[in-house]
């Protein structure tokens, strides 16, 4: 039994320049999403536990919305067995956040 499309997630990550792809294994621990807003929210609430700890801020960071091949056994063991990037048929960049330069109440 197999899905004929793929589905839409969405993540955040540091800015890349154009064209680089943000979903390989980079050592950082990836979040999705099922929405933008959800995104959003988690990235806002990275930014207020960096600035609430006094660590070093975040450089630009990007919202990314990332649509997976279709859901099928070989692509189920592609993914098990490459990674991530055998996965995803659509990276896309759909907007790039600046820290805050404090925290807003």
């Amino acid at each position: 039994m197999s899905s004929t499309q793929g589905y839409i997630f969405y993540t955040y990550s540091s800015a890349a320049k154009a064209g680089e792809h943000r979903w390989y294994d980079d050592g950082a621990d990836n979040e999705f999403f099922d929405s933008e807003v959800s995104a959003r929210e988690a990235l806002a609430t990275v930014f207020r536990e960096t600035l609430r700890d006094g660590e070093a801020m975040p450089a630009t960071m990007c919202i990314v919305k990332i649509e997976t091949v279709s859901l099928t056994k070989e692509s189920v063991l592609a993914l098990l067995n490459n990674d991530l990037k055998s996965f995803v048929r659509v990276y896309e960049i759909v907007d790039t956040v600046n820290p805050p330069k404090q925290i807003q109440t």
